[in-house]
């Protein structure tokens, strides 16, 4: 029961940092872009 729980824990802290991780890359690239 505590390892189903900490894998579906484990799964939506993923997303959280791959959704911020990659909000970050975009806002990064477009600014770049925004020098270039």
């Amino acid at each position: 029961m505590a390892h189903t729980y900490d894998e579906n824990l484990t799964n939506e802290a993923e997303k959280l940092i791959r959704t911020t991780y990659y909000g970050m890359l975009q806002e990064l690239f477009s600014a770049l872009e925004g020098m270039a």
